[in-house]
């Protein structure tokens, strides 16, 4: 996976709570993401660092750093956004259907 080039300060606290949902509430507050044969979805700690890496069989997506929403309040499409906004680290492969986001605390 190559290096994303964009680094994000660590938090200052090493606390970060995790929200523990019965099944019903987090159905009902995010979207379902079905898997297809071959779709991988790591997520990996040490206590001071989240590693996740998805890949999707899919053709894939070019992914412009300097190409931000067109809009905040768009129905969809701001998660990648989010996450490289909240990590430490992302980077994608060069066909576009690989991410890599670490989030340091």
């Amino acid at each position: 996976m190559p290096s994303a080039g964009r680094r994000r300060p660590s938090f200052l606290s090493r606390h970060v709570p995790l929200a523990i949902r019965d099944e019903e509430s987090f159905d009902a507050r995010f979207e379902s993401v079905s898997f297809e044969p071959g779709d991988r979805l790591y997520l990996l700690t040490d206590g001071r660092e989240v590693r996740i890496n998805v890949r999707d069989s899919g053709a894939g997506f070019e992914r412009s750093s300097d190409a931000p929403m067109d809009s905040e309040m768009a129905p969809s499409g701001r998660g990648i956004d989010l996450v490289e906004e909240l990590c430490t680290s992302v980077a994608y492969n060069e066909r576009g259907n690989e991410v890599e986001a670490v989030l340091n605390w």
